[in-house]
């Protein structure tokens, strides 16, 4: 019997397997289906990230399976009604803020020195 650290090595592996598998159809899926896609490959890891967080969404947080078609939907749309831009948008604007957000000032406390205790 194999020992635990060996099971758990393969569990990794296959999960690894999968996820690469998964990417790889993705990929294959929006270069047949979505004219949009063709031009900005660059954007692929943002199209997963966001397939990510939709399948937490449908399923409520929990861990679990999204239907292969589903998630080649999400995608298509991810670059059909360009979310992509959105996301982008959203990012420089937060990035602009942090800039125009003043730098917390650093309080440096004085001490004042206690008087002599007479006696």
């Amino acid at each position: 019997m194999k020992n635990e650290q060996q099971i758990e090595a393969y569990k990794k592996m296959a999960k690894e397997a999968a996820s690469v598998g998964m990417e790889a159809r993705i990929k294959a899926n929006l270069e047949k289906t979505c004219d949009k896609y063709k031009g900005h490959e660059d954007k692929f890891p943002g199209c997963i990230a966001y397939l990510v967080s939709v399948a937490k969404e449908i399923l409520g947080g929990k861990n679990g399976e999204v239907d292969d078609n589903v998630c080649y939907r999400i995608c298509r749309d991810y670059f059909n009604d360009e979310i992509y831009i959105q996301e982008e948008s959203k990012k420089a604007a937060k990035k602009i803020l942090e800039k125009k957000a003043p730098a917390k000032a650093k309080t440096k406390f004085k001490s004042t020195p206690t008087p002599p205790n007479p006696i």
